[in-house]
């Protein structure tokens, strides 16, 4: 992408945003056929014919000067910007950090476009639609080869993640492998793109490809010495042997996760904690009910020495909530439930937290309280996919649909109970 392609661009984008023709844009300062070969890269773009052109625009006149700005500084600055978002170092805390506008396009499409994945990613995070016009305008004009790296980064990003978001496998799977044919600085992206793709192989029902995957990169990361992502790695196979229901071999593989958590150096605390959560999960999934409580305890145990124990409250209240589930304890999930802090949980925990309300309102036959808390969760577990979760209230929902006569609506629910179990 050279100075005048985003020149011509960034002039474009002015001229559409102000509402001007680029023949009024250019009377009475240079010919429109001068203007477009300026603007086709046969000419350079004189300092005087800017200014006055940045006048007419409203901008400050190295916003066109400086347009096609390539420095060092400039592309490793939107090179930082894409692997933040690739190791998930943008929320709705920090996104407003990100530039909206910078004279350099390069930073400023790529901001832009670091926005709008980010927002993909957290619902909650608004793009304008002026941002949304910004976005077609600029990336329409161009095939995805003739940007710049940091640029082919960042687009392949976005499309990646709205893949992901619609479960669209097969196009995540493209991205992602167009992804880590790229170089980036940081060797943690790496992980996180190979994460991303497990997870579409395994969504996508490859669960072979997926194990066969992770094997490999056990076995890259021994051959070059990359300890310090093992651990991770060896958790991501133990959750592809979840996927298989293979519980033992899940619970083997967490535990030669655990073997290699001194690599992982000021992370082996979040590590430790993934671990132990996870093994409570397999345990729960496999019945294994006497265990889980054990090793619900000995985490809470664990928590209690680290600095943010409190952090953690709601999740342990929920998996202790699980287990009360799973073994059909509703008084004991009940009392659990009382004492729960909605205000303090994410999202994530809040509609697990409904999931069990609604359990609990079922169990009761209190079918009001049961159908406000299981369309609270029902929507958000649509939008992620939990399948376990939507089968339950799938089935709830078409049974007591049918006993009001509710006959379309049990129906409904039933077909997408059907499309779930195949």
């Amino acid at each position: 992408m050279g100075r005048s392609f985003v020149l011509k661009e960034r002039i474009n984008y002015l001229c559409e945003l102000r509402g001007i023709e680029r023949k009024d844009l250019v009377e009475g300062l240079v010919t429109l056929t001068h203007f477009s070969n300026i603007l086709a890269g046969r000419y350079p773009l004189p300092d005087d014919l800017a200014v006055a052109l940045a006048t007419r625009l409203e901008v400050a006149p190295e916003y066109l000067r400086d347009a096609g700005d390539c420095s060092d500084e400039v592309v490793v600055f939107a090179e930082q910007m894409v692997e933040q978002l690739l190791l998930n170092g943008y929320n709705s805390a920090n996104i407003d950090d990100l530039p909206y506008v910078h004279n350099a396009v390069l930073v400023e499409l790529t901001a832009h476009l670091v926005r709008a994945t980010t927002a993909v990613i957290y619902p909650e995070i608004v793009v304008s639609q002026e941002e949304q016009q910004y976005l077609l305008l600029h990336i329409a004009q161009s095939e995805i080869d003739e940007l710049p790296d940091a640029l082919q980064k960042a687009v392949l990003s976005y499309r990646l993640y709205v893949a992901r978001r619609d479960r669209l496998q097969n196009e995540v799977l493209t991205y992602c492998r167009q992804l880590q044919k790229m170089t980036f600085a940081s060797p943690y992206v790496w992980i996180h793109l190979l994460e991303v793709e497990v997870e579409a192989l395994l969504y996508g029902g490859y669960a072979e490809a997926a194990q066969d995957l992770l094997k490999r990169a056990i076995g890259r990361c021994y051959f070059e010495g990359l300890y310090y992502h093992l651990t991770q790695l060896y958790v991501m196979y133990s959750i592809g042997f979840v996927n298989m229901q293979s519980w033992q071999k899940a619970l083997y593989y967490l535990e030669k996760a655990k073997e290699q958590l001194e690599f992982t150096g000021e992370h082996a605390v979040a590590y430790s904690h993934i671990i132990a959560n996870n093994s409570i999960q397999i345990r729960l999934k496999a019945g294994e009910y006497d265990a889980a409580m054990q090793e619900i305890e000995a985490l809470e145990v664990f928590l209690k020495q680290t600095d943010n124990a409190t952090a953690f409250d709601g999740q342990m209240l929920l998996a202790r909530c699980e287990l009360a589930f799973k073994m059909g304890n509703f008084e004991q999930m009940a009392a659990l439930l009382d004492s729960t802090d909605v205000a303090a949980m994410t999202i994530e925990q809040q509609m697990a937290a409904a999931f069990y309300r609604s359990q609990l309102a079922y169990e009761q036959g209190d079918e009001a309280a049961f159908l406000i808390a299981a369309e609270q969760c029902r929507l958000y577990f649509e939008q992620f996919f939990n399948r376990d979760r939507l089968i339950i209230l799938y089935s709830q929902l078409a049974s007591l649909a049918k006993e009001s006569r509710q006959y379309k609506q049990s129906s409904e629910y039933f077909e997408y109970l059907c499309q779930i179990l195949q």
